[in-house]
């Protein structure tokens, strides 16, 4: 799930130098961003991940990220999870009083 760690370590990582080809899913979703991270997104991944001024794009962001690696299979699925409350919980939508959702990966 992308979160304020998530983002710093992505937008720090230069073209190339993670291997994450073994990693077979990867969710996250849109985050507001302080000015340093936005120009750090702007120039790792291209000005069109920053929306709004001041939104990242984190499926673009990560898809790249992931194709830079060597991924060549990335799926997107692109629903988010303020929009689809039947689907998921979203701190946004529901002024925080929420469940929890977690992520489960295999990296193999």
């Amino acid at each position: 799930m992308g979160v304020p760690t998530m983002i710093h370590r992505l937008a720090a990582l230069p073209p190339g130098t993670a291997d994450v080809s073994s990693v077979r899913l990867w969710v996250c979703g849109s985050a507001p961003l302080r000015a340093a991270d936005r120009q750090a997104f702007r120039a790792r991944f291209g000005a069109d991940v920053v929306q709004n001024g001041r939104r990242l794009d984190l499926w673009t962001a990560a898809e790249r990220a992931l194709r830079d690696a060597g991924v060549d299979h990335v799926e997107r699925v692109d629903l988010c999870t303020a929009c689809h409350p039947e689907l998921f919980f979203s701190h946004r939508r529901d002024a925080g009083l929420t469940g929890r959702q977690g992520v489960v990966a295999l990296v193999a």
